[in-house]
């Protein structure tokens, strides 16, 4: 194997590592700044560029509201959940840690 191979796949992985440490930095995680953040009316995508994925979702048809989701999530800082109606969100609750 060439050097310039060498190097050529030292910069690929390189660049691959930068790739993905900028993709976790624009994710967002539970903090309680980031839930205080979270106010009625924002949408899925705004909840989850603040919180991140979900750690689970459940999604319930009930007579009068019609379809609502709530988002949980848990992690070592505490639980929280967001409960969407017409992906908008209604309400949310939780205890987070500093």
């Amino acid at each position: 194997m060439k050097i310039s191979q060498i190097a050529q796949g030292i910069k690929l992985s390189s660049v691959s590592t930068l790739i993905l440490v900028f993709l976790i930095a624009c994710t967002g995680s539970l903090s309680r700044a980031n839930f205080e953040k979270v106010n009625n009316g924002m949408g899925v995508e705004e909840v989850k560029k603040l919180l991140g994925e979900p750690t689970s979702v459940e999604t319930v048809s009930l007579p009068v509201l019609g379809t609502v989701t709530r988002y949980v999530y848990k992690t070592e800082k505490g639980e929280a959940s967001v409960i969407f109606r017409d992906n908008q969100v209604q309400s949310k609750a939780g205890s987070i840690s500093q």
